[in-house]
């Protein structure tokens, strides 16, 4: 989850890309019972861009076997929020088949974006946990990075030790008062998480500019000393 799917509600109206979410679960700890909302919403830039107030539809599942809730609510202090989500949705797909032909994507998001602390031209993607890339795919395809709303060239890409920061290193040099956006399109991407679902795609973000905030220096010799006199 998200699950994007062909839907078709009670008025006969299809969504060939209809976005499922789950938009709150309840646990009741000392009876193990608990129950998942899922809604669902025309696509995902509906949800993405502008929230719908209603949504298309919506599923509700309810666990009452405390045996099931001890393997999936059960689970919540173990794991982390994006884990336990997922935890959730195997558990609708095992009790029904409504999710049966979608597409499962991750729950993973991106924590936030950066630009100016290594440079002028790298914008860094920070997640919660690790990145992966599909075993034929880049970190290239699907990003889109805007300098000013116009696209810049990405020269290369590259991901940090643990794989939770993605970097993207551009033809061109932000300013601190440019504006930068990215977005990525899943359908073109190959970025998934480390259990191997796709990461959905993301539209309009905004960078955190911090250009002219750091100090840099052209080449490691170069060094400088400061000091503030009273």
């Amino acid at each position: 989850m998200p699950f994007v799917m062909e839907y078709t509600d009670e008025n006969d109206t299809t969504y060939p890309e209809s976005y499922w979410i789950i938009r709150y679960y309840s646990a009741n700890d000392p009876a193990r019972t608990g129950t998942i909302h899922f809604f669902g919403f025309s696509s995902i830039e509906k949800f993405d861009v502008i929230p719908e107030s209603v949504g298309i539809g919506n599923r509700q599942y309810q666990v009452t076997d405390p045996a099931v809730f001890d393997a999936y609510f059960g689970k919540a202090g173990l794991v982390n929020a994006f884990a336990y989500l997922t935890i959730l949705e195997t558990m609708a797909l095992a009790i029904d088949d409504f999710f049966a032909t979608a597409s499962q994507l991750s729950q993973l998001k991106p924590q936030g974006a950066e630009l100016g602390s290594q440079g002028t031209s790298r914008l860094i993607i920070t997640f919660p946990a690790a990145v992966e890339i599909q075993p034929t795919g880049n970190l290239e395809s699907g990003m889109h990075i805007y300098i000013n709303s116009i696209e810049a060239t990405i020269n290369a890409a590259s991901r940090n030790g643990p794989h939770t920061e993605v970097y993207y290193d551009l033809d061109e040099e932000a300013g601190p008062a440019d504006v930068v956006t990215w977005a990525y399109d899943a359908v073109n991407g190959f970025l998934e998480d480390a259990g191997g679902l796709a990461l959905q795609s993301y539209l309009n973000k905004t960078v955190l500019n911090t250009v002219g905030e750091y100090w840099q220096f052209d080449e490691a010799s170069n060094s400088g000393q400061f000091a503030i006199h009273f």
